[in-house]
């Protein structure tokens, strides 16, 4: 396919083994964050004396009880991470299409004596349910042109097997084996502290001892930390977001990237523990979360229509839409890909002024949901053509993905193309997710 994503979460595939000890292990190996009780003492009183219309009084009410139950410490402030934009372009003569990424700052442990912070950047990605980082242990190119995890650098950092039991040197270890859509890995575990923003979090995690060149060895990124729902995790303590509600914060999360096309930094931004009204364009819309207990971020689709037709493909074993923030593309099983080549061969889509696709009719594809509809657009699912003699056309660029049982056969993958366009709110806690235009591009508010 000319369009591939990094990570496609309905293939990861999980498995644990014994693995034979290991040689022993030197002892060294070579926001809106700020005052809760400011913000309640200068804003409660303040929304409080406001009028407006029933909808503001909602957005009053629900700050007026996030600010009480952050001052009375019932629920921690939420935190936010800036994100860096990395794309790598590929042209087959054809069509432009990239591989993106995005990632932030992570630290892991409390440094040993001596020993430098551990810091890395990791993708956070919907699709998938685990902190993965190099581990020292790891000699592939891959490993080596990245930031390496230790576990015996942090005071905070013990070895374990899967269970959480600790283990030692020479000791047989749990080794698990985590495959991708793209790429995979082998690594053992163990159990730090995590600290997103200057927030830690004790958490279970995957050190590769493994790690395949594509696409680790093209990226700059150096881990993954994954924000799948716990049933997609070996154990509760391996999901972020059990261990985030453990913690005191609000299993939420909301991803915002910016849609303008200039190289400013940074390229978006992910908050945990709520979400930013300041990141929409108007209200959200709550979807509850598909009852299939995959443990995956995926909505009910009732019916799909393309440029206004309707598919058959629903009829059939039903469809389903996942959100994936470790996703470069929409991607659509092959049955509802015909369906859309059929449909737009007889359409045309071209670049306008700046360069994006887009056409003159009502060219979308559209997706009901519960109570609301997704339009995608010619920018979401084409590509400029290639080529001095591309005339300004747009291709097609949306992937062929056939997904078997249980999670299949028919579900679109919503990756970076639609994110860049929405505000999308991820609620463990309520078991839904909510979708909201977002705005455009940066401001002095990134934090």
């Amino acid at each position: 396919p000319r369009f591939a994503g990094l990570f496609s979460p309905f293939t990861e595939q999980l498995t644990l083994h014994r693995s034979p000890a290991r040689s022993p292990q030197q002892r060294f190996c070579g926001g809106l964050q700020g005052s809760v009780g400011s913000w309640a003492s200068s804003c409660v009183p303040l929304l409080r004396t406001l009028s407006c219309s029933s909808e503001c009084e909602l957005q009053m009410r629900f700050a007026l009880e996030l600010f009480a139950a952050v001052a009375a410490g019932l629920v921690k402030a939420p935190f936010t991470v800036p994100l860096q934009r990395q794309e790598l372009p590929s042209n087959d003569g054809h069509a432009v299409s990239y591989r993106v990424a995005y990632s932030g700052p992570l630290e892991i442990g409390k440094p040993a004596a001596g020993q430098p912070k551990q810091r890395l950047q990791v993708v956070f990605d919907s699709g998938s349910a685990h902190l993965i980082v190099p581990s020292v242990q790891c000699v592939s190119p891959a490993c080596l042109r990245h930031q390496r995890y230790c576990v015996v650098n942090s005071e905070s950092g013990v070895a374990i097997d899967a269970d959480g039991t600790p283990v030692t040197d020479g000791d047989d270890r749990d080794e698990i084996q985590i495959g991708f859509g793209t790429g995979s890995i082998t690594g053992v575990f163990a159990s730090d502290v995590a600290c997103v923003a200057g927030v830690c979090i004790p958490q279970h995690l995957v050190t590769a001892t493994e790690m395949s060149a594509d696409p680790f060895s093209h990226f700059e990124f150096d881990g993954i930390l994954g924000l799948g729902m716990p049933a997609l995790s070996t154990s509760p303590q391996f999901s972020y977001l059990h261990q985030m509600h453990s913690a005191g914060y609000d299993p939420v999360f909301a991803v915002w990237l910016a849609q303008d096309s200039g190289h400013s930094s940074p390229r978006g931004e992910i908050t945990f523990g709520g979400f930013r009204k300041d990141r929409l364009t108007g209200p959200l819309v709550w979807v509850p979360v598909a009852d299939r207990r995959s443990g995956l971020w995926e909505v009910e689709i009732s019916a799909i229509r393309i440029a206004g037709a309707v598919s058959d493909v629903c009829d059939f074993h039903g469809c389903f839409a996942l959100l994936d923030t470790g996703s470069s593309l929409i991607a659509t099983p092959t049955a509802l890909l015909d369906d859309i080549g059929e449909v737009l061969q007889d359409h045309t889509i071209a670049q306008d002024h700046q360069g994006r696709c887009s056409s003159d009719e009502a060219l979308t594809i559209d997706l009901d949901l519960d109570g609301l509809t997704l339009v995608l657009t010619p920018d979401e699912f084409s590509r400029p053509v290639a080529g001095a003699n591309s005339t300004g056309l747009c291709d097609l660029a949306v992937m062929k993905v056939d997904i078997g049982p249980p999670l299949g056969p028919n579900v679109v993958i919503l990756g970076e193309p639609f994110l860049r366009k929405h505000y999308v709110v991820f609620d463990h806690a309520n078991q839904q997710i909510g979708f909201g235009l977002a705005v455009a591009g940066l401001d002095h508010t990134l934090v």
